[in-house]
């Protein structure tokens, strides 16, 4: 699952540079607004992963979630998360990367989000098939990939389109910045 371009070492560089640090600008408001409307709306007191989660920005817009789990490869992400978040009973940060998370946990959740990660994994397809297992029976993957990764958004239209309930595109235009954004139901999945 992981990538030789994502080493935690150059995660780590990268928050201690403050490389993410844009996350928190205004622009990046409508992809944020949008997926925790989408958690909100779809399971109201949901328990969610947030897969690749950084600095822990969707914790902070998930306001009805009961339950959020937040991992990164990045133990400087982590710490900051926790830092501006604290520890508490509703939101938990795990420094880990998905593979090992995945392979080491055995909950399940209503919502995991894959928001702006999916492009650092070799296989998007092997990703979101191993997390399958962590969905509730009714629950919903949330992906959001930007416009300027094309393939990327492909592979998951490709992999999960038969099991979209909803897919959107959000463009910030002050930045040009678009994501494409989609809910693929675990109802909705092929047996």
């Amino acid at each position: 699952m992981s990538n030789e371009h994502t080493s935690a070492d150059l995660w780590n560089v990268q928050y201690t540079n403050n490389r993410w640090e844009y996350l928190h600008d205004i622009e990046q408001f409508p992809r944020y607004a949008l997926i925790s409307a989408l958690c909100d709306k779809l399971h109201p007191a949901a328990k969610v992963l947030d897969i690749g989660c950084g600095e822990g920005i969707l914790f902070s817009w998930l306001h009805l979630c009961k339950q959020y789990v937040g991992i990164d490869l990045s133990h400087i992400a982590i710490e900051k998360a926790i830092t501006r978040y604290g520890l508490n009973q509703r939101g938990r940060f795990i420094c880990s990367s998905a593979e090992s998370y995945c392979n080491s946990s055995d909950e399940r959740f209503d919502i995991i989000v894959f928001n702006e990660v999916l492009y650092y994994f070799r296989d998007v397809v092997e990703v979101i098939s191993s997390y399958d297992r962590h969905l509730t029976d009714t629950g919903y993957f949330l992906a959001s990939v930007s416009s300027f990764e094309p393939k990327t958004w492909n592979v998951v239209k490709e992999f999960l389109g038969h099991r979209f309930v909803m897919e959107v595109n959000v463009e910030e235009r002050t930045v040009n910045k678009t994501w494409n954004i989609a809910v693929a139901g675990n109802s909705m999945r092929k047996n």
